[in-house]
């Protein structure tokens, strides 16, 4: 009876020494899975971010590609009107018309900075977005683990 009593005593501390080891690893795993879940959080915010940056960049291409032709044709067509003008009217003062033209312009570089706001805040709301998903998705992911687990208990 002795050797018995023994080994069950024995098995019993080996039994406790494996659950505070299973603790301790189930802590540990707990505190990888916090770290790895904030790392994805961050690399998926970044990549939403270089997503929304390389589209506002391709689209400032377009813009820019755009306006060079057309600042390129206005050129032109300018050269050939003060030809035009200069032949008819030598007198006449054209420059002093197109500086003013260039100063009523200027107040058109606001738009464009209204846009770069909107298209900011919109930027930020979609990354948020993407983190409130995934995290969403992960919390969902654990709530079926937990049913699993807790139905294999029952």
């Amino acid at each position: 009876m002795s050797d018995l009593e023994n080994n069950y005593r024995a098995s019993q501390i080996q039994c406790q020494c494996l659950e505070e080891k299973l603790a301790e690893v189930t802590s540990r795993l707990s505190q990888i899975e916090n770290v790895s879940e904030a790392v994805f959080d961050e690399y998926e915010g970044m990549r939403a971010k270089a997503e929304v940056e390389e589209q506002c960049r391709k689209e400032a291409e377009v813009v820019a590609s755009k306006l060079y032709r057309e600042n390129r044709k206005i050129k032109r067509q300018s050269a050939i009107l003060l030809q035009r003008a200069a032949a008819m009217a030598p007198s006449l003062s054209i420059t002093e018309e197109v500086d003013e033209e260039e100063n009523m312009n200027c107040t058109d570089v606001q738009v464009p900075l209204d846009k770069n706001n909107t298209l900011q805040e919109l930027k930020a709301q979609v990354i948020q977005l993407t983190k409130e998903l995934h995290k969403a998705k992960d919390e969902e992911r654990l709530a079926k683990e937990e049913a699993v687990i807790f139905k294999k208990k029952a």
